[in-house]
């Protein structure tokens, strides 16, 4: 498998059948399998026919062609996406009949003081969405900064969109990083600088998001923020759900172990690819594959790739820090506009201030591991019947359901909205742009 680094030389993945040792060696220029790549030249997007360089970063990205789609998997995708549609009504059905047909709904005139009392909560909310996109993007500068030399913050904020904007639309948020690659090289980004500050970014969100879910667990279970009963005298301790404390634990695992597996190959190449050969030997005798050397060729490109970026971000350690203090905030600001959310619908813990949103905040991570490994795109679902199921006991009837659609209007489908038009004007109007001036 060929791939570029940051200097651009040509590279190619080579494993030792003996000792299942991955290894990186410099192709010389007459060992470039060109030949092959001519031959797929067709097959390839425009972006990469364009950019010579990405014909050889697509088989690291690897991505799917119009001719690669047949038939079987066009309607598995529409068997996808009914039953996706059908999931988020019935959640949305149920919610909303559980919450408005409650014998103890408010007067209209309780609405109405509770929202007026509370409008300014919903403009933090907003304020937090842009502080999301504002933290990804200076997250990105950082990274480019270091491996190009320069911040372009502008471009940084604009691969951010787009990553969000894929990620957000594709199961399990895994079609971001091809989308933002291809941005960065319309750019004019060398493409294994390219592909080197969107893994470097994508391993970054991925320590930080895992950490945190961890750390979510950890905080609840030993109640290190305090929770204190509310005024029915009830904690959060007597009414949150199990199931989504189970669940946070199982999606907490499963987040931790993509990047401990690189880390292991970062520091251990051995033991990572016999941990590789332990897993598609399992996955095989359960009969959960049909090429198990297939697989383990694909799963040794991923993590060896992810790590050999990581080795690079470990010899920059001051880029590593502000990328991560960004990547923080920006899972902090994530979650932030679910507290001003329920602020807004009349949500008041026994906590006051800051110590309150550090308890929802923890909540609301608690829920977003416990949804994270649910396939639908966003975790749509999963992640707003979480939401309901804890937060409504805080809430009056009839304010939990408004609460758990502005919530999720603003963190998902908003952002699918703000990412389309943004794409269709902003990015479209940049790049034709640069394609006028070439």
């Amino acid at each position: 498998m060929l791939i570029n680094d940051e200097e651009t030389r040509i590279q190619k993945i080579e494993i030792d059948e003996n000792t299942n040792e991955p290894s990186i060696v410099v192709l010389k220029e007459s060992e470039i399998p060109t030949e092959n790549l001519k031959k797929n030249k067709k097959e390839l997007p425009e972006v990469v026919l364009k950019h010579p360089k990405q014909i050889r970063m697509s088989e690291v990205i690897g991505f799917e062609t119009d001719k690669s789609i047949n038939r079987r998997k066009r309607v598995l995708k529409n068997i996808v996406t009914v039953l996706f549609i059908a999931l988020v009504v019935a959640v949305l059905v149920y919610t909303a009949v559980n919450d408005f047909t409650s014998n103890r709904l408010p007067s209209m005139e309780v609405v109405g003081e509770t929202l007026r009392e509370n409008w300014y909560y919903l403009i933090f909310a907003f304020i937090s969405v842009g502080l999301f996109f504002l933290a990804k993007g200076a997250g990105r500068s950082a990274v480019c900064r270091s491996v190009t030399g320069k911040f372009m913050p502008t471009t940084a904020f604009n691969a951010g969109v787009v990553c969000q904007f894929y990620n957000n639309i594709t199961p399990l948020a895994m079609g971001g990083q091809p989308f933002e690659i291809s941005y960065y090289v319309k750019k004019g980004i060398d493409g294994g600088h390219a592909s080197s500050v969107t893994i470097s970014t994508y391993l970054i969100n991925m320590f930080v998001y895992a950490t945190l879910f961890l750390l979510s667990i950890l905080a609840y279970k030993n109640n290190w923020l305090g929770y204190a009963p509310n005024a029915n005298g009830e904690s959060i301790y007597s009414y949150f759900p199990s199931y989504i404390y189970i669940a946070a634990i199982i999606g907490t695992v499963i987040s931790l172990f993509a990047p401990l597996s690189i880390l292991v190959f970062c520091l251990f190449p051995k033991l990572g690819a016999i941990l590789v050969n332990a897993y598609v030997w399992l996955v095989s005798k359960l009969h959960l594959t049909k090429n198990a050397k297939t697989l383990k060729v694909k799963i040794l490109r991923s993590v060896i790739v992810n790590a050999h970026s990581m080795k690079k971000l470990f010899k920059k350690p001051a880029t590593l820090s502000f990328a991560t203090v960004f990547s923080i905030a920006e899972a902090l600001a994530n979650a932030s506009i679910a507290y001003f959310t329920l602020r807004f619908f009349g949500f008041n813990w026994a906590s006051d201030g800051f110590l309150e949103w550090m308890q929802v905040v923890n909540a609301v991570l608690l829920i977003t591991a416990a949804a994270s490994f649910n396939p639908t795109p966003g975790s749509s679902g999963a992640a707003d019947f979480s939401f309901y199921s804890l937060f409504s006991k805080e809430l009056l009837p009839g304010f939990a359901f408004p609460a758990m659609l502005s919530w999720r209007l603003l963190t998902f489908y908003l952002m699918i909205l703000f990412g389309f038009v943004y794409i269709k004007t902003i990015i479209k109007k940049d790049l034709a742009h640069l394609e006028h001036v070439d």
